[in-house]
């Protein structure tokens, strides 16, 4: 069927963008000439199974890829199913020019192709057809062997990161602070994980108590961080509303918000990074948490502008401008850092109040109540 005259043209920003939020398994795709010499050596994350009877499998080599005609050109190849540990490996591959083999062990395969030291699973394959799709091809082989090297997780991407297949531990019934503690350190890449361990073990305590059941997603789990999160930050806001005067409620807000980078650190940083992912499963109180947020700062700065204390601005522009600038002190502040949190939130609230209080405000400008 071709697309009419008005079909969308979905530009390639947006096609990665959202297919990006799907994750791929990392395969290494080997083969060797008749010397048995290693051939290209390639990285793709599209190796999938095609048929059973006869055993079919594919995978989709961009047109552009110096290796694939080499691999092309010895009629065979061998899928190396990448493990959890093998990033390494995988940027050894992915890498353009030079020796990809020289720095990795490995046996050949029955017919020849490399097989990889290390991975989960290797499958040894001729080529039975190659078909141009686009700007790739579909390469489909035929299975002469495989097997299944070691009991590993295999390596995946997924949304620009490498990461890993998340299994539900027999024991998560029995011991479900560990189990949640287990997959809260998965919502983040292995450094960030050790960087930020306490907030990690502090959000697992969080989830064992009041919970009938462990998460088994991986959305349902920053569901519950983030709902966690945001309840923390309403309260508090509902609590700053004590103060009669605008400006001092405003400023109430930055600290809280600010502060709650200290014990709430990785809840920030997820929501940035992940509330826009949250699309299979209920979010109905994640968004009235949101609302009520954003309800109680666009009436406080509603309220300055009324009274004269506040410049004639949107409020809710002002309200993301406020709330995005603040989030971001997650993702940067550090406890070793040249400024500590109270000298931070100093900072904040003169910049803030520099740019939206009335001249005649100005003098006053609120301090930190703490």
């Amino acid at each position: 069927m071709i697309p009419s005259a008005d079909h969308k043209v979905v530009d390639a920003t947006t096609f990665r963008h959202v297919l990006g939020h799907y994750p791929t398994g990392v395969s290494v795709i080997t083969a060797a000439d008749q010397h048995g010499s290693p051939q290209g050596g390639m990285v793709v994350g599209t190796f999938t199974s095609v048929s059973l009877d006869p055993p079919f499998v594919a995978f989709l080599p961009d047109k552009g890829s110096s290796s694939w005609p080499k691999i092309e050109k010895t009629g065979r190849f061998c899928v190396n199913v990448l493990s959890e540990d093998q990033e390494q490996v995988c940027r050894q591959f992915s890498s353009r020019g030079g020796d990809k083999f020289a720095a990795s062990s490995w046996r050949p395969s029955p017919s020849g192709n490399p097989i990889l030291d290390g991975v989960v699973a290797w499958v040894d394959c001729a080529i039975e057809q190659v078909v141009e799709s686009g700007d790739h091809y579909i390469v489909v082989g035929r299975v002469l062997d495989l097997a299944l090297e070691r009991v590993s997780s295999p390596l995946t991407f997924h949304r620009g990161r490498f990461g890993q297949v998340t299994e539900m531990a027999p024991e998560a019934a029995s011991n479900p602070k560990q189990e949640i503690s287990r997959l809260t350190a998965t919502l983040f890449d292995q450094d960030f994980a050790k960087d930020y361990q306490s907030e990690i073990s502090r959000l697992a305590a969080q989830y064992v108590d009041g919970y009938e059941h462990t998460a088994h997603s991986r959305s349902e789990l920053v569901s519950k961080v983030l709902v966690d999160y945001l309840e923390h930050l309403v309260d508090n806001y509902e609590l700053a509303q004590c103060h009669e005067d605008p400006v001092k409620r405003l400023a109430a807000m930055v600290e809280v918000t600010l502060m709650a980078t200290r014990d709430h650190r990785a809840a920030a940083i997820l929501y940035q990074s992940e509330r826009q992912t949250l699309v299979d499963v209920d979010t109905t109180s994640l968004k009235a948490l949101e609302s009520s947020a954003q309800v109680i700062w666009v009436e406080t700065i509603s309220e300055g502008i009324q009274t004269g204390r506040m410049r004639n601005v949107d409020p809710r522009i002002a309200y993301f401008l406020f709330r995005d600038a603040l989030f971001l002190v997650a993702r940067w502040y550090r406890d070793s850092g040249r400024l500590d949190l109270e000298e931070i939130t100093a900072r904040y609230l003169d910049l803030i109040c520099h740019g939206l209080l009335t001249p005649d405000s100005s003098a006053d400008r609120p301090e930190t109540t703490q």
